[in-house]
Order: structure tokens, then sequence, then C-alpha cells
């Protein structure tokens, strides 16, 4: 990716540092070939993307999908209003009972998942031994745009170019972001199966969803989708947008969100053996531990950092995909992982997993 910038554009000593500091290797994208996404076309659907998720996750569990109550599907993506991406999923699927509950959750942010979390635990309550499928789909790349421009600056370097007019500087700063974007957002979905009893892992009860401490945290990250399906548009449509306050926004809202669980479990920071930060950028996620207090223990944050380097930030995504990972990496019996997520809402919520 960096070595396709360079070759692309001009770029000045302080935005590559910049760019290398992201810490992305690689991520997944639907485009045929992510190089000219205004010209390209999608290989792959978030509805596909989910269904895949889904099939893999239905094989692993070789549960009869007749037992699923509820099917969850979480995006900020969604590729068509009417029908929505979950009507097409469960169109898509087989063995369902017709009587299954639906929830999309969409356009909640990069929080969306724990939110999904919260709801789905709030329904087992109500109905248990019933399984609730969850998947989370996030198709991102297409928003991402190459600026068609020469020279990248970085935005500091642009705010102190006092040669530069206002309306030319407005300009160069979104090429900036453009181009941050491109290398930040990956493709992905992943689903689980969840259920009251059972299974490797628990979720909660505790949970502290934020939003908008400020009422000006609303307008920090936002998507123009430009139609449907959503492609790419030279005047304008299609982009993601990113203040640059939001690192410092979240790291606030990542901080009072892991006050409030702890305080409902009764447990201290010092008590939790993993952390699962969303992967707004590696920054975000070294700043969140360094604001509780673990900025020495960054090994307890090795997931979210190896999910950000090998599939980009994925919006809602992120936070499933971390989970496998979790699982797989020795997560045993009596360890505790606390959940963080926030994004675009100003949403942030958070929880605990627990080793079973």
């Amino acid at each position: 990716m960096l070595e396709f910038l360079g070759s692309k554009y001009q770029i000045s000593e302080t935005m590559l540092q910049a760019m290398k500091w992201i810490e992305i290797e690689k991520r997944f994208s639907v485009l045929r070939d992510w190089r000219n996404p205004l010209e390209d076309r999608i290989l792959i659907s978030g509805i596909d993307l989910a269904l895949g998720a889904i099939e893999d996750c239905l094989q692993r569990s070789n549960k009869d999908p007749k037992s699923i109550g509820m099917v969850v599907h979480v995006t900020n993506s969604p590729g068509q209003k009417l029908p929505a991406d979950l009507s097409s999923i469960l169109a898509g699927m087989s063995g369902l009972s017709p009587s299954v509950m639906p929830l999309p959750i969409y356009g909640m942010g990069c929080a969306a998942l724990v939110t999904a979390f919260q709801q789905i635990n709030i329904y087992l309550q109500c109905n248990p031994g019933q399984q609730v499928l969850l998947a989370v789909s996030e198709v991102q790349t297409p928003y991402c745009q190459f600026p068609d421009t020469q020279r990248i600056r970085h935005y500091l370097e642009i705010c102190a170019d006092e040669s530069v007019r206002s309306d030319a500087v407005e300009l160069e700063m979104r090429h900036c972001g453009d181009i941050f974007n491109s290398i930040l957002f990956g493709d992905g979905a992943v689903a689980f199966l969840l259920g009251s009893e059972g299974g490797s892992f628990s979720v909660g009860p505790e949970f502290e969803p934020i939003t908008n401490i400020d009422p000006e945290d609303n307008y920090l990250v936002s998507a123009d989708q430009g139609g449907s399906p959503i492609r790419h548009h030279p005047g304008g449509e299609g982009r993601i947008y990113l203040d640059a306050r939001v690192a410092t926004v979240g790291a606030k809202y990542a901080k009072l969100v892991a006050e409030g669980v702890l305080a409902k479990s009764g447990l201290s920071v010092d008590g939790i053996d993993r952390f699962l930060i969303h992967t707004g950028s590696a920054k975000i996620v070294r700043g969140v531990m360094r604001e509780l207090g673990q900025g020495e223990q960054m090994d307890k944050a090795r997931i979210p950092l190896d999910v950000l380097r090998n599939h980009g930030n994925m919006s809602a995504a992120s936070i499933g995909m971390m989970i496998p990972q979790l699982i797989n990496s020795g997560f045993s019996p009596g360890q505790i992982a606390l959940v963080l997520a926030f994004g675009a809402g100003f949403h942030a919520n958070g929880t605990l997993l627990r080793a079973l």
C-alpha cells in the first residue's frame, strides 16, 4: 500500500511518517482492484460477506438452524435500503424457521457490535434455551478515494503554511484525509452463534453505553454513501470523513466506558487479562491503554494491534474479528477481557468477556 501511494504521489516526509504510524500491513477489499476504486467493480457485497461468515459459523457449530430464534445483522455500510440487507441475508439462508425474529442494527458506528451483544443478552434472558445468530459485515473500501492531485502533505504542514488560500487549505486537507482513509479502512465479516448455555465465553452482563457527551461529537465521524449500491462520485459523495479530534475523543470515551464497566463488575483495571480495543488506529489503541494506566502492559492489547495490522479498521466488524483470535490465544477459564468500542454517533460501549 505505502509503496503504491509513494509511486503515485509526491508525499512529504512528515506525511509519510504518519502513514507508517498507522501500522497496517494488509487488509481485505471487496474491490477487484483497490488501486483504481473509481473505475473498479465490487466483487462481493456486504450481504454475501455476511452469508459466507454465517455458513462457516453454522458448519462449525453443527447446530440445527431451526433452533435459532433471532438473527441479528450489524453493519454501518448497508448496500440497499429496501429490502434491508438482513432480509436478503435471511432469504439466502436455508433451514430457518419462518418465525425467526430479525434484528438489524445499522448506522450505530464502530460500537454497534457491543450494542448488539447487549440486546442479545436481554433476548436470551427472556428466551432461555434459544439460539441467536449474530453476523457483522462491513464494506468500506469503496468509500475510499485517491485524490486527483500530485502533492500530499500532512494536516499540520497544511495549517502551518500561511501562503495557501483558505479554499485551497480545505481541499488539501481533504486530500490528506483521503490518503489516510485509503490505508486505514478494510472490509470483512464475522458471525457468532450465541446462547444462554455452553460456549467458550460469556458476554456481560456489564455494559456502559455512552452517546454524545458534547452534541458536537455527533459530527466527528460521518460517511456519505452516495446512493445505492455504494459507489464513488467525484463530486464528493461516497467518502468517509474523520475529524482530527477523533483519536483524542475516542480515548476519552473509552476511558469513561471502562470505568463504568469496571465499577459495575467490582473489578480493577489491573484484574483485566486482555483488552479488546476498537482498531481506530494504532495511535488510538496505545492512547486508550495509557488513559487506563496500562501503557506499560501493551502485550495485553496485542490482539487489537494484530487485527489492525492484518485487517485494518473494519468498523463494527473489528471487535468481532478479535474474539476468535482471543479464544485461540490461550484465553482460559477465569480470565477476563475488557471490550471497548467507540466511533460514529459519537457512540461508545463496552463489556466484559469471561472465559468459561
